[in-house]
């Protein structure tokens, strides 16, 4: 994780099509994690509600 920030940040320091591809990153991992967050959360309701 340390190391795809440091990449992010190197990329957006870069400015122009790098910096907006390391939004575009950004943006994709944070809304995968706030998919896959919410479904593990559920998963381990489950399998205390068992």
């Amino acid at each position: 994780m340390l190391l795809g920030r440091a990449g992010l940040a190197q990329l957006r320091a870069a400015g122009g099509t790098s910096a907006r591809l390391a939004d575009e990153v950004r943006d994709m991992v944070t809304e995968a994690a706030g998919r896959v967050l919410p479904s593990g959360a559920d998963a381990f309701r489950d399998g205390l509600d068992r």
